[in-house]
């Protein structure tokens, strides 16, 4: 995975037309926005002293004006806007990906991870009907380690759920999962369960860490104390903390067999709204999740313990 400043410069370099095509839909914006609030306020001004010389409706007229503005001025280009940056994020995500990655990144905005990786997590509990998501990638990340060069598969996509209920009205379709499910591929089985803040703990001891934060933030739970706490370094449990207190939502994570599944309550690609450039501020959330994988899995392949027990 490359720095975030070499991520920066090669965004710069190889997404001119995106930007030049954001600068166009901004200007598009502004000068629709400017246009009709003035006919608004023209027409505003005629219909008070044609039709309302006296001024009797005025308080009327100003509500009407601003209905208008509202309808014909902000909402078409809020909505041509949503529109244009979905377009962007389908044909230009795995563009990004490739940038950040290189190469041997495969997206499918469609696809979704495998049921099998999901119900191997445990992250649900209970039955459902529909398994569905959108935007898997996977990528294969070789690195340096204590042990020489180690390759770690990385795949994720969001998930989401649905249970069909049936009543004397017909059937109806129930969301009862959706968010980010990441599913790493380590090169040995860790040899125990470890899991924190997941749906499925059946058979598994509470584990109390020296750290009471991380106690009370992620609740772990394993069938093996002594292999599990090899797992959870001091230095691996600050790397959790630092992932739960950036990512800005609640995460799980579920060691199992040689895989280590991730959870987090709401999308994995989403690109900054605060901005109307496509520049690095839009997409840097990007980068800065992905960058939370990468220092999570840097820590898991650097532990010299945990796959020597």
């Amino acid at each position: 995975m490359i720095s975030k400043r070499e991520f920066e410069i090669l965004l710069n370099e190889k997404f001119v037309k995106e930007q030049t095509k954001f600068e166009r839909v901004r200007a598009i914006t502004i000068a629709w926005i400017v246009v009709f609030s003035c006919l608004i306020i023209a027409a505003a001004i005629i219909c008070h002293f044609v039709f309302d010389p006296d001024g009797e409706h005025v308080l009327l007229n100003i509500l009407i004006s601003i209905a208008l503005w509202l309808g014909l001025a902000i909402a078409p280009t809020l909505s041509f806007r949503d529109k244009f940056l979905k377009k962007v994020k389908k044909l230009d995500l795995e563009q990004l990906l490739e940038v950040i990655y290189g190469d041997n990144v495969e997206y499918d905005s469609n696809g979704n991870i495998d049921k099998r990786l999901f119900d191997m997590s445990g992250f649900f509990v209970g039955a459902y009907d529909k398994f569905g998501g959108e935007d898997h990638f996977s990528v294969s990340v070789s690195r340096e380690t204590p042990f020489g060069v180690v390759s770690t598969n990385f795949e994720a996509s969001d998930v989401s759920l649905e249970k069909i209920e049936k009543d004397k009205n017909g059937e109806t379709s129930k969301k009862v999962f959706s968010g980010v499910v990441c599913a790493i591929k380590f090169r040995k089985p860790f040899d125990c369960i470890l899991k924190m803040n997941c749906a499925q703990n059946t058979k598994l001891e509470n584990l109390e860490t020296e750290s009471s934060d991380f106690n009370k933030i992620f609740s772990p739970k394993t069938d093996n104390q002594v292999k599990a706490r090899l797992i959870l370094s001091v230095t691996m449990m600050q790397t959790l903390l630092d992932f739960q207190a950036k990512a800005k939502c609640k995460i799980g994570l579920s060691f199992v067999d040689n895989y280590l599944f991730v959870n987090m309550n709401r999308n994995l690609f989403e690109f900054s709204k605060k901005d109307g450039n496509f520049d690095f501020k839009f997409v840097e959330p990007i980068y800065d999740d992905l960058a939370l994988f990468d220092a999570l899995i840097t820590e898991i392949t650097n532990n010299r313990k945990i796959f020597r027990i």
